[in-house]
């Protein structure tokens, strides 16, 4: 296999990704997308290694293994990739786990936050912004603090099972979704 664009967030070659692109796209769009993603791979590499030398001086856990997330594409292209070779689909795999993983705590968060706001225990985003809106400008971060713009809120409630269901309800059907693309690009 030739160079990988980043081992670590996007592990697949510029050639994978024009082939996999080429699938959904124009090919001479394709190119593009792959050449223009090869071309971002230093600089996302140099700034995830920028990034981990900076929490791990703060102290922050597990610092040298934490993501940077930067990688945008279509989201056509991770199925895509997978539907190329057995290698492809485990490294491709890898990446949407990661997503559903992440999809996962957002959700969870979410309805933590809502339950939350529900019983009280934090005020609505209405109520934060209203407060926001009629404080004066000039005050001082400590005034701020005093009147209730700048907050340290109360640990949220635990997830409930109704949470937890919902939460990996929102895993099986993006894991359903992503075998449904997956055998859809290997039909191509």
């Amino acid at each position: 296999m030739t160079t990988l664009i980043d081992p670590d967030e996007f592990p697949f070659t510029t050639e994978e990704v024009y082939r996999a692109a080429s699938k959904f796209m124009p090919t001479r769009v394709a190119r593009e997308v792959a050449d223009h993603l090869t071309e971002c791979g230093p600089g996302l590499i140099d700034a995830r290694a920028e990034r981990r030398s900076t929490w791990q001086a703060a102290g922050i856990p597990n610092a040298g293994t934490l993501s940077l997330h930067g990688w945008v594409y279509p989201d056509e292209l991770l199925p895509a990739l997978a539907s190329l070779s057995a290698d492809a689909l485990t490294r491709a795999t890898r990446l949407a786990a990661e997503q559903w993983q992440s999809g996962r705590a957002a959700a969870l968060q979410s309805a933590r936050h809502a339950a939350a706001e529900q019983a009280g225990i934090i005020p609505s985003n209405e109520e934060l912004l209203r407060l926001a809106e009629a404080a004066d400008p000039s005050t001082s971060g400590r005034d701020r603090m005093a009147a209730g713009l700048a907050v340290t809120l109360p640990p949220l409630p635990l997830p409930t099972p109704a949470m937890i269901d919902m939460a990996d309800s929102y895993v099986a059907e993006k894991q359903a979704a992503w075998r449904a693309a997956v055998a859809h690009f290997q039909d191509i």
